[in-house]
């Protein structure tokens, strides 16, 4: 049930966006070119994003590739410390895997071996 809302969900958006893209389609063409260019630039602003940002500055073109360096920059920082994390992570999962089943040996050898004495006890007994 919970699967089928989520499919008539995602048609009503997309049909959604289908239905806004036309409107804005008629409202450029029913504009100036200029009217048309402003009306884009303000769409385009309430939408977030790096690229979006890079049509809607009014900054020089060199501006902009240098924030653009810069977020790579720091994006590439954090993937690089997200990938020495998980290589971190990767090997301490490997660490206790090993000795859990070292402990789990030791379990079992001294499981036996406390069955053992239980045998030689009641042998002895009877």
């Amino acid at each position: 049930m919970q699967d089928h809302i989520d499919q008539l969900l995602e048609e009503v958006r997309k049909k959604s966006r289908i239905i806004q893209n036309y409107i804005m389609r008629e409202e450029s063409y029913s504009l100036g070119p200029a009217e048309a260019v402003k009306l884009s630039k303000t769409v385009a602003a309430k939408r977030s994003g790096i690229v979006t940002s890079m049509f809607v500055s009014s900054e020089t073109g060199r501006d902009v590739y240098e924030d653009l360096a810069e977020h790579n920059s720091r994006l590439q920082t954090v993937l690089e410390d997200k990938v020495i994390h998980n290589l971190t992570l990767k090997h301490t999962v490997e660490t206790l895997g090993q000795e859990i089943s070292h402990l789990s040996n030791e379990n079992r050898i001294l499981q036996l071996e406390v069955q053992d004495l239980r045998n030689k006890i009641t042998h002895s007994s009877s």
